[in-house]
């Protein structure tokens, strides 16, 4: 058909569209708007022999009677993947074109598969209704998910990245070399601005003996490990941690401290045979690495622990805020379905430079 022709060709249409498919549609056709007509079978009666398409939305699509009220109707196209709402027999017989769309949810299916995914595993909309019901202020930061993937047996995400089990590196120790307590699993990125001798592996007896110093709490399984491979000195169950360094800081070759507290100039003082210094964390601003390089003291921290972590929090929240998680969680919790009906699904827009 011409331009001229197409014009004048009548669809119905049957439910409300977004308002971009109706203003498409109103330029290409007329339209005959069922869901604004007071009396429906009047208007079909009436524009039934104009009318030789239908467009119908998907929860609602199109039935028997109504295909039957239209006797020029050839084609019936619906916003949606399936066709269960469309009477696939009645047009069969009457030999109308049935028309849908079935790779438009695609993208959509994926990123919220993928999305609902990680908000269990990484807490996202409990960590969002944490925040808005204000329980920070009295109950502190939320805590961080560790996401568990389930085989054989459970293993940490990054147990084949060498962080086995782990965010505390000195977890694992290989062996004292020179003024280096060297850890399995720790990678030591500042030697205080000198090289440091290696002297041969130590027994395991000559391991077990070293002390280290647990400056802050980790989580009790890090504890019993530095517990099995060292002796280990707990500063946290110190009444008086002046007199219990003064009476221990002989022993004490190495510190394991945690993210937010570090190590100080000050306690460094205090340790006289220190000779590595392990955080169970990324950045090393809470470590005084001028008094560590002026001790020739060794500092490892675990540089890759929270790579995958940060990379799932990073999509994830755009995600969430694209796809309306957190905001359709909440939605259902306060029992507003029952009231307003379903949650109207997110458009995820990509902007482009034309």
């Amino acid at each position: 058909m011409g331009e001229e022709q197409v014009k004048p060709a009548g669809v119905l249409i049957s439910h409300p569209l977004s308002p971009y498919l109706i203003d498409s549609l109103d330029r290409k056709f007329t339209t005959y708007k069922l869901f604004e007509a007071q009396n429906p079978e009047q208007f079909l009666a009436e524009h039934a022999q104009f009318i030789r398409g239908v467009s119908c939305a998907g929860q609602k699509g199109i039935n028997a009677k109504l295909i039957d009220a239209l006797p020029c109707l050839e084609i019936v196209a619906t916003n949606s993947v399936g066709l269960d709402k469309v009477d696939l027999g009645k047009c069969r017989e009457r030999n109308i074109v049935v028309a849908n769309t079935p790779d438009v949810l695609t993208d959509d299916v994926a990123d919220l598969a993928m999305v609902l995914m990680l908000d269990v595993l990484r807490h996202i909309s409990a960590s969002d209704r944490y925040v808005r019901q204000g329980l920070w202020q009295s109950k502190g930061e939320y805590k961080l998910a560790v996401k568990q993937i389930k085989s054989n047996a459970v293993k940490h995400p990054n147990a084949n990245k060498g962080d086995w089990k782990g965010i505390v590196c000195p977890a694992a120790p290989k062996y004292i070399a020179g003024a280096a307590l060297s850890m399995t699993y720790c990678r030591n990125i500042s030697t205080a601005g000198s090289t440091i001798p290696r002297t041969a592996k130590m027994s395991e007896e000559q391991v077990k003996q070293a002390g280290v110093l647990i400056t802050h709490p980790f989580i009790p399984y890090l504890i019993e490990s530095l517990d099995r491979k060292f002796t280990t000195y707990n500063l946290l169950e110190a009444q008086n941690p002046e007199e219990f360094l003064a009476e221990h800081a002989q022993f004490i070759r190495g510190v394991a401290c945690a993210a937010k507290k570090g190590i100080n100039a000050e306690l460094i003082d205090a340790l006289p045979c220190l000779e590595i210094v392990a955080t169970n964390s990324v950045g090393l601003d809470k470590v005084d690495l001028g008094k560590c390089r002026e001790r020739n003291i060794v500092v490892a921290n675990t540089p890759d622990v929270l790579t995958d972590d940060v990379a799932d929090l990073a999509m994830v929240l755009m995600l969430d805020v694209l796809r309306h998680i957190s905001a359709s969680d909440r939605y259902v919790r306060q029992g507003l379905w029952q009231s307003k009906g379903e949650y109207k699904l997110a458009v995820k827009m990509l902007l482009k430079k034309r």
